[in-house]
Order: structure tokens, then C-alpha cells, then sequence
């Protein structure tokens, strides 16, 4: 009869303890571990695309984005882990993919990742068609195109300003 009131009290302690490492190892294992690559590949194949590129956002990217640019330095709730490491309630990450379609067309999906403490990774995909920045050439083959004027910007070849190609690396002017 005296044992009983102490077992009472550390089953749902050892469960509540357990549950609660549980779930800091799966938001752990979801920040900083998982990648997401399947979830990337059926939601592509959803949408008859092909991936070409997997990449975090530049600083050029924030500026015509889907998705608003998370600040330098954010002040919240913070949570201290069993594991002796600071987190935030709420954390978002972004990638973007870079996809092409059958008829060659670029597409730029951008995902965020939004992992909150005691739920379910949100992933959330914004799809944008964007401009060419390659073109296929007589055999085939994607050629980059960008404009130039003095120097070849890829060699540095020194050009009079008519010619369609670089002499020396063969890179294509608009």
C-alpha cells in the first residue's frame, strides 16, 4: 500500500520526461538532420518537373521572392533542450529548386520549412516561372547567354564589341 502512491507519481513523470525527449529528438532530427529530398521529389513529380538544382536563397534571391526575408537576428521565446542547447519556439528555413518542365521551361519553387516544438513539420511550395537563362544551341546542348561589352566575363578576353561569341571560351553574347 506504500509503494503505491510513489508509483503513481513516477509512471506519468518517467512519461511525461520520455514524451518530452521524444519530441526533441524528432524537432532536432527535422531542423538540423532531415533533408526533405523525398517530399522535394513527389511534390516536383506532381508537377511534371524535372529538379535541375537544390540550394539555400542568396541575398539576390530575397528581392523578387515568395516568401519575406527572415531578419539577421530574431528575439522570441526561447526553450532550454535536456540536451543544454538554446532553440526557438518556431523555426522557418527556406531552399529553392530549381526545376525545368517537357517543354524546357524554367521553373524556381521555392520551399519553406516551418518546424514548430509539439507539431508537425509544415512544408509549404510556391512555384514560379522564371526567364531563360539557357539556350539550346544547334546540337542539343544548353549555352549560357548574358550581355558583355568590354571584356569576356567569363575569361576576361579583351572584344570589340560585335562579336556573338568569345573567342577564347566559346561563351554566347546576347
Amino acid at each position: 500500500m506504500e509503494y503505491i502512491f510513489p508509483t503513481l507519481l513516477i509512471g506519468p513523470a518517467l512519461f511525461l520526461v520520455g514524451s518530452l525527449t521524444y519530441l526533441q529528438l524528432r524537432t532536432f532530427y527535422d531542423r538540423h538532420l532531415r533533408s526533405y529530398h523525398e517530399e522535394i521529389r513527389a511534390y516536383l513529380i506532381s508537377q511534371s518537373l524535372e529538379v535541375v538544382e537544390i540550394r539555400y536563397p542568396n541575398k539576390s534571391d530575397w528581392l523578387d521572392d515568395c516568401f519575406p526575408e527572415p531578419p539577421f537576428v530574431k528575439f522570441g521565446f526561447l526553450i532550454f533542450h535536456f540536451t543544454s542547447l538554446y532553440s526557438s519556439w518556431v523555426k522557418r528555413q527556406y531552399k529553392i529548386i530549381e526545376a525545368t518542365d517537357n517543354d524546357n521551361r524554367n521553373f524556381r519553387v521555392w520551399l519553406e520549412i516551418e518546424s514548430v516544438f509539439f507539431q508537425k513539420t509544415k512544408l509549404t511550395f510556391e512555384q514560379k516561372l522564371i526567364k531563360s537563362f539557357f539556350q539550346p544551341t544547334e546540337h542539343g546542348h544548353l549555352a549560357s547567354t548574358v550581355s558583355a561589352h568590354d571584356n569576356c566575363p567569363a575569361c576576361g578576353w579583351k572584344l570589340t564589341g560585335e562579336e556573338n561569341m568569345c573567342p577564347e571560351c566559346e561563351l554566347q553574347f546576347q
